[in-house]
């Protein structure tokens, strides 16, 4: 009989913690966001996926970079600057939560529609662990709306994640990197 109750209230504790799990997550992004942030592919055109897979650098035309590191037993996301004799350590935590945060971007987003590299600023470069290669740029036409894998992306989110990456690294944004309101 104890066993019972013992059992009937574990589970009662689980379901109440998946309740509250579930409208947070619902709360934040609906319920396409709950799904999409458990990684599953929601088909939903206003999420982009920046990160398919796990992104191993950040590469500005600057010549910047944060770049993640192995040391050893752990993991280390480190900021490269040309004009830096070595590279500086960043907060690792920091940049876990800021790739949680943007890694889902919500925005509208459909096929794009301008020329092949013409007419585009590179903002950021994408390297992934598995040692692919993508780059966000933006319109010259139009600095706020992103072309990302031929898609238009219009996401203020990104554009306001990316500046604190920089800022992150200890870098403000520049006009020559990002193009538009945030960087004039």
């Amino acid at each position: 009989m104890r066993t019972t109750i013992a059992l009937r209230l574990a589970l009662l504790f689980m379901a109440l913690v998946f309740v509250i799990w579930a409208a947070s997550s619902i709360k934040k992004g609906g319920v396409t966001g709950m799904f999409a942030s458990l990684g599953a592919d929601v088909g939903d055109p206003n999420y982009i996926q920046i990160c398919p897979k796990r992104i191993h650098s950040f590469s500005w035309p600057d010549g910047k970079r944060i770049e993640e590191a192995d040391k050893g037993a752990e993991m280390e996301w480190r900021a490269y600057d040309s004009a830096a004799a070595t590279p500086r350590g960043l907060n690792y935590l920091s940049l876990e939560k800021w790739l949680s945060a943007h890694c889902l971007t919500r925005g509208s987003a459909g096929p794009a529609t301008a020329p092949t590299k013409v007419g585009r600023n590179i903002i950021v470069a994408l390297t992934y662990t598995n040692g692919d290669k993508t780059e966000l740029q933006t319109l010259e036409s139009d600095p706020n709306t992103f072309v990302w894998n031929n898609r238009l992306i219009q996401a203020h989110d990104l554009r306001q994640g990316l500046d604190d990456l920089r800022t992150e690294a200890g870098w403000a944004p520049q006009p020559s990197t990002l193009p538009g309101p945030a960087g004039k």
